[in-house]
């Protein structure tokens, strides 16, 4: 998803509301704060078979191409402190897009726990570069039709061969795998349990290729400041539209 200021409409009224007089004011006021050109963001996350891992302080920094509009973007992903949500395991666990121009936009994800990776989403946060962070309402991100947390699953069809690789100076252990995603899409990959938390070492998808970069351990929250709820985002952006 690419965050603009129409896209902050359809956070703070929904997709499908029209926009009406107040809306107008409000996009002009945001257009105003901040420049309309897009902002890269809210990317799809892939996800491959049962690799995913819930380490704590495990980071991730990739490469990723999107060959469909042409598009080369770095990700940070990392799986922070774990919590309690209606007596399942969840995880705290941030993804960062930085965008090869434009600003970057970190979001916070209070996840379950799964085999297969992330699960349902308890509470999200985002942070545009240089704003303050913003809580999305409940709505966009529950149900099949969500703005925020695009974690898209595959599963492997096939193991081709595992071998111990030289990467990025580090030696792994890594599996070739041949997976599928859910509209039937191949994927070529390899994978490592040693790399968390995506597990993913390279990738070659029908639209998207991703690349390892670095990974470690230590990871700590990229949001600064305290994040305040969208009504009360939404006003200041207006009042600092108001005063340029």
């Amino acid at each position: 998803m690419i965050l603009n200021g129409k896209d902050i409409m359809k956070i703070a009224y929904g997709r499908r509301a029209g926009m009406g007089l107040f809306g107008f004011i409000l996009l002009c006021s945001l257009c105003t704060a901040a420049p309309c050109a897009e902002i890269g963001g809210q990317k799809p996350v892939m996800l491959i078979g049962e690799v995913f891992r819930f380490v704590p302080g495990s980071w991730a920094i990739y490469s990723i191409h999107d060959r469909v509009k042409n598009e080369r973007y770095r990700m940070y992903i990392s799986t922070l402190e774990k919590a309690k949500c209606e007596e399942k395991t969840c995880s705290w666990m941030e993804v960062e897009v930085a965008p090869e121009s434009g600003a970057s936009v970190a979001s916070r994800f209070l996840v379950e726990e799964t085999k297969d990776g992330p699960g349902r989403l308890f509470e999200v946060i985002i942070q545009i570069k240089d704003y303050i962070p913003f809580m999305v309402p409940r709505k966009l991100y529950e149900g099949k039709e969500r703005e925020v947390g695009d974690f898209q699953n595959s599963y492997v069809a096939k193991r081709v061969g595992r071998k111990t690789i030289l990467w990025e100076g580090k030696s792994i252990t890594v599996t070739e795998v041949e997976a599928t995603d859910k509209k039937a899409r191949k994927i070529s990959a390899l994978v490592s349990e040693e790399v968390p938390p995506l597990g993913i070492v390279k990738a070659e998808a029908e639209k998207t290729d991703i690349f390892l970069e670095k990974w470690g351990e230590g990871a700590k929250t990229k949001m600064e400041g305290t994040p305040v709820n969208l009504a009360l985002w939404l006003i200041k952006q207006i009042g600092q539209g108001v005063m340029k």
